[in-house]
Parts: structure tokens; C-alpha cells; sequence
């Protein structure tokens, strides 16, 4: 989003999303975005459970909330917020090798 902002506040002139030919809806990788804030106080959270003696051998927390987005999206989103047009340019860099194009972790896991 802080490139998208930038674009907004005309710090950038447009919008580059790299990667359009995924197996996805739009063709743009999907994922579970989560603000740095949240992060920070995830791993606040981890770290006081170990200084607690709480942590007992390997734990895994999940931070998302089980829903992905596509950058196009949240483009569309901002657009819709700020009713100012955001230029986008898509432009394919390379192709993904593996499986991944979806990254989501469901919030009960």
C-alpha cells in the first residue's frame, strides 16, 4: 500500500504490478495482507510467551485473518476511497516456478 499512497499523493507517477499471467481470478497473486503493526505485536506476543516459560517446543501462530486480496484489489479499493484515478501499468517480469499463487492460511489453524 505505501506505493499505491505514493501514486495517490502524486510522489509517484504510476503504479507497477509485476506479474499478470498467475492462476488467479485477475491473473495477480493473492494474498493475506496484514498491517505492520499487527506483525509487531504478533511477534511481541511470541517473544513474551518464551521470556514467560510458556513456549513449549515448536508453536506456529497465524497473523492473517484467512482472506487474501490481489494488489488489484486494493488498487481498486484506494480508487474507490479516494475517488482519484490510479494509473496502473501491469508488467510481467518473469513466471513463478512452483505451485504457489495463493498464499492463505485459514485463521483457525
Amino acid at each position: 500500500m505505501p506505493f499505491i499512497t505514493q501514486v495517490l499523493t502524486e510522489r509517484l507517477p504510476h503504479l507497477t504490478i509485476f506479474g499478470n499471467d498467475f492462476e488467479t481470478p485477475e491473473g495477480i497473486w493473492i494474498r493475506d495482507y496484514i498491517h505492520v503493526v499487527d506483525a509487531a505485536r504478533g511477534h511481541l506476543s511470541a517473544l513474551n510467551r518464551i521470556s514467560n516459560g510458556k513456549c513449549e517446543g515448536f508453536e506456529v501462530y497465524n497473523l492473517g485473518m484467512g482472506k487474501g486480496y490481489s494488489v488489484m484489489q486494493i488498487v481498486k479499493s484506494m480508487d474507490n476511497s479516494t475517488h482519484v484515478l490510479t494509473l496502473c501499468s501491469v508488467e510481467t517480469v518473469f513466471a513463478w516456478e512452483g505451485p504457489i499463487k495463493v498464499i492463505l492460511v485459514p485463521n483457525d489453524a
